[in-house]
C-alpha cells in the first residue's frame, strides 16, 4: 500500500469512527430527551394532583372556618338562653 492509499485508510477509519461515536451520541441524547420528557410528564401530573390536594385543603379550611363561627354564635345563642331560662326560671319561682 502507498503512503496516500495508507493515509486515505486512515482517515476513511478515523471518520468512520467520528461518524459512528457522532450517531450514538445521538441517539443517546434522543433516549436521555425521551426520558425527559417522560419525567416532565410525571411531574407535570405530580403537580397537577398537589394543585388539586392544596384546592381540597383550602375548601376544607374555609368550611372548618366557616364552622368554628357558628359554633362560636351557636354557643353566643345557647348562653343567651339559658340566661333567660334561669330569669324566667326565676321569676316563675316568684311569682
Amino acid at each position: 500500500m502507498s503512503s496516500s492509499a495508507t493515509q486515505r485508510y486512515e482517515d476513511d477509519t478515523r471518520w468512520n469512527d467520528l461518524e459512528s461515536s457522532l450517531n450514538n451520541i445521538h441517539s443517546q441524547s434522543l433516549l436521555i430527551n425521551q426520558e425527559s420528557s417522560e419525567q416532565n410528564g410525571l411531574l407535570d401530573g405530580l403537580s397537577s394532583f398537589i394543585d388539586t390536594i392544596n384546592n381540597k385543603m383550602s375548601s376544607g379550611k374555609k368550611y372548618f372556618d366557616k364552622l368554628s363561627v357558628t359554633n362560636d354564635k351557636q354557643s353566643i345563642c345557647i348562653a343567651v338562653l339559658i340566661v333567660i331560662l334561669v330569669i324566667l326560671f326565676i321569676v316563675l319561682i316568684l311569682i
